[in-house]
């Protein structure tokens, strides 16, 4: 017991002062493999919860992102997702492209944040899960994201269809940037 309260410690330290850290090395990532590597790490729980996973991706959305910062977004929001989630729940991973921009929505069903939380959710240590959550999973996601040029939304209801959704977009890594790096790497060859 002691020893996971030791990593869980570590944790989040490791996360809060990741904010004030320098950005690691851009590179390219693919969203939807991003994705389906963090779904896989959930498999287990998905399927003892009864939670149905959905993947809707329309592009594969190639980003210039840290493939390991895009995956602490990733497990974080499907983490909470899971969270909110009673016994067969839905969980939904959407990604689309929209012109200069990777969009990914991560939606659910679950019990939804109140409009008075959904103020604070992004703050350092909120948090709506009482003793269970640090505060900082959220806070860390946004500080990710827009280090990296993209924007996260939040939209969620507490009555009739409960759930959230969060809407993230990350700047595409375009055809014409490949091309101009493979040029690159010719020229130092």
């Amino acid at each position: 017991m002691a020893e996971s309260e030791i990593i869980r410690l570590s944790n989040l330290a490791r996360q809060t002062l990741a904010q004030h850290r320098e950005s690691p090395q851009l590179a390219e990532s693919t969203v939807s493999r991003v994705l389906d590597d963090v779904c896989a790490l959930f498999q287990r729980q998905l399927r003892s919860a009864g939670i149905e996973l959905r993947r809707d991706y329309r592009i594969d959305g190639q980003v210039r992102v840290s493939a390991g910062d895009l995956r602490q977004v990733f497990t974080n929001l499907v983490s909470n997702s899971i969270d909110a989630m009673e016994k067969a729940g839905r969980l939904e991973l959407i990604v689309q492209g929209a012109g200069a921009y990777v969009e990914v929505a991560v939606v659910d069903n679950g019990c939804g944040i109140s409009s008075e939380d959904l103020e604070s959710i992004f703050h350092p240590f909120f948090t709506t899960k009482g003793e269970k959550g640090t505060g900082i999973g959220l806070w860390v996601v946004k500080g990710i994201i827009e280090r990296f040029g993209g924007t996260i939304e939040v939209e969620s209801s507490t009555n009739g269809n409960t759930g959230t959704r969060f809407n993230i977009a990350l700047p595409a890594k375009h055809d014409d940037e490949i091309a101009s790096s493979l040029e690159e790497d010719k020229k130092s060859a």
